[in-house]
């Protein structure tokens, strides 16, 4: 494999980290950042990442794993930095009162069906805290009526 078709690997996994980040901080142009930043991220701190992923010493779950670790960090960083999210009666919008953290563990979980052991890796918490944080996000949005992204 050479740089473009690290390259192209990194472009299909975009989306995916778009929407990740989006469901942290719901401004396109934020999201769109971060997935940049978190990319950037994984080459200047991994930098034998593509000849690794070439001979097969990197997966594509770890990789999947680091890329939204970094994402989740630079968002803990940036959300202080913004304007409130979005208040209101839409359904999305309670999604939205949720705290950052549940917001990604139930993104991770729900939407890129990562499981609880690698959500542990990208969230940096215990596997129990995980589960709890994970159980009452989903009866706050049950009981609020909010729709999950």
């Amino acid at each position: 494999m050479d740089v473009s078709e690290f390259e192209k690997y990194l472009s299909s996994q975009f989306n995916t980290l778009y929407s990740f980040a989006y469901n942290l901080i719901p401004d396109e142009l934020q999201a769109s950042q971060v997935c940049i930043d978190a990319i950037s991220t994984l080459l200047l701190e991994d930098a034998d990442i593509i000849d690794d992923f070439q001979n097969g010493r990197k997966e594509d779950l770890e990789i999947r794993i680091k890329l939204n670790r970094y994402a989740y960090n630079l968002c803990q960083k940036r959300e202080n930095q913004l304007p409130p999210l979005m208040k209101g009666d839409n359904p999305h919008n309670k999604f939205y009162e949720l705290d950052l953290q549940k917001r990604a563990i139930i993104s991770l979980r729900e939407n890129s069906a990562f499981s609880i052991e690698e959500i542990e890796k990208i969230i940096d918490k215990r596997n129990y805290e995980i589960i709890n944080e994970f159980e009452l996000a989903k009866n706050q949005i049950e009981t609020q009526g909010a729709l999950i992204l």
